[in-house]
């Protein structure tokens, strides 16, 4: 017996040597694999949405803010009250209600209150609503007069017909320009006399980051390649370029079609593309053209003044923008300017707080309103609420991807009263339930008041 109880003990005693061991050893592996792990953490930082903001209330604790909780509303009285009672209704009654998520947000410009919310918080895929935080920032960063340039630079000297020296065409990602203005560049070009390029033509891309499709974009999305350089909305400005040279009788000694290259500081410029915002924003939200957002949105990031700036830039100035309004960042992810996005997250108060920060700013609203399709009138808003009371007295942003129909934009009661508004249907197997949804919707903010 005694024999065995010293088996037994000396049994332990080996497990316990062996269970340190092992753990000692396991730390060791651990320890070793830190540095990795940070960095895969710090890796996905960068493309996930931003951590949520630590607020220390006046008590001490530490506490987290409740994103999902609803805004606070005023009591509501008269027609305010007769609002939320029809909008309560139609929320509570409706099949989508059933069958998919919404939210909503209204917020009265008039009177500076809000006004409705329902799932105002909830994080949803915004579609071609994302075009409206595009066109604030935009705004608000570049201004209504900004300019988009696409200029030609020459290096060398021209002997006799001969250019001695290279071709540069800088691109500005302006989708407005034309392969009739394409031609002008290579007139300009012919008029200098030159009737062979001892050298290279070359295409500045070094505006953009040189990704050709959107973060999160679909396999079946078809747009792109994205790129500075641009015919029509279209990547084929080397073919129009090419076809005008030939056009134009100018040969060229080196390659037979354009090389990527960036334009050197000496370089002396020979003619421009110069154009303005307005026709750009009219066609990116009336339409909902997404090349033209995504033009709007390198604009932006170019802006931060970052050599190839792309997404990251564009979406840290729009981040900051968004603070500086007093809207919570933590439940937005903007990851393209137009929708496009499967990665893209906002939510309906997010929306409605960046048209009524629009609507803060003259310089701002100006320029916005006139670029939204207005019911019943034109843009995507053509066919819809054509009659009632919605019809031309709502101005809004129409979004549209599979599962997603979203409405954003501003809409006039009865009483005079300017509404900021944003509602999202996210889960919808048809969009045109979401639209027939979002027009009573309308039309019960546009006879309120009555």
């Amino acid at each position: 017996m005694k024999a065995m109880k010293l088996q037994y003990y000396a049994g332990l005693w080996l497990a316990a040597i062996l269970f340190c061991a092992c753990g000692t050893r396991k730390a060791a592996q651990t320890q070793a694999l830190q540095p990795a792990a940070s960095e895969l953490v710090n890796s996905l930082t960068q493309i996930q949405l931003p951590p949520e903001e630590k607020q220390i209330p006046s008590g001490g604790s530490e506490k987290t803010p409740q994103q999902n909780t609803q805004p606070q509303l005023p009591v509501a009285e008269g027609w305010e009250a007769e609002l939320r009672a029809a909008l309560d209704s139609l929320c509570n009654n409706d099949s989508l209600a059933q069958t998919s998520q919404m939210g909503i947000y209204i917020h009265d410009l008039t009177q500076n209150t809000p006004l409705y919310a329902r799932n105002a918080h909830h994080r949803m895929r915004p579609a071609s609503c994302q075009k409206v935080i595009t066109a604030v920032a935009a705004l608000h960063y570049l201004g209504a007069q900004h300019r988009l340039r696409t200029t030609l630079h020459m290096t060398g000297q021209i002997s006799g017909t001969v250019l001695k020296g290279n071709l540069y065409v800088v691109g500005g990602m302006d989708p407005t320009v034309t392969a009739a203005e394409v031609d002008a560049l290579v007139r300009a070009v012919a008029m200098a006399g030159v009737r062979r390029i001892q050298g290279k033509v070359c295409k500045d891309l070094g505006m953009t980051d040189g990704e050709p499709y959107g973060w999160g974009w679909c396999w079946d999305d078809d747009y792109g390649p994205l790129s500075p350089l641009l015919v029509e909305g279209k990547d084929r400005f080397s073919a129009v370029w090419m076809r005008s040279m030939a056009k134009h009788g100018i040969a060229v000694s080196g390659p037979d079609t354009l090389v990527a290259a960036a334009c050197p500081a000496e370089a002396k410029q020979l003619a421009a593309i110069d154009h303005g915002l307005e026709p750009l924003l009219q066609t990116m939200m009336k339409e909902s053209d997404n090349i033209y957002a995504e033009s709007l949105f390198y604009q932006l990031a170019a802006h931060s003044g970052k050599p190839k700036a792309g997404r990251k830039q564009a979406a840290l100035l729009i981040g900051e923008l968004m603070e500086q309004a007093g809207i919570k960042t933590d439940a937005s992810c903007v990851a393209d300017g137009s929708g496009l996005s499967l990665y893209n997250y906002t939510t309906p108060y997010i929306l409605a707080s960046m048209l009524q920060m629009a609507h803060s700013r003259p310089e701002v609203y100006q320029a916005l309103l006139p670029s939204l399709p207005i019911a019943g009138v034109d843009g995507t808003l053509e066919k819809r609420m054509t009659e009632g009371p919605a019809h031309r007295r709502v101005w809004a942003k129409t979004g549209s991807v599979s599962g997603v129909s979203s409405l954003s934009g501003y809409a006039q009661a009865a009483n005079g009263h300017l509404l900021a508004f944003s509602i999202i249907n996210q889960g919808v197997v048809r969009t045109s339930h979401g639209r027939k949804f979002q027009d009573k919707i309308c039309e019960i903010m546009c006879r309120g008041g009555k």
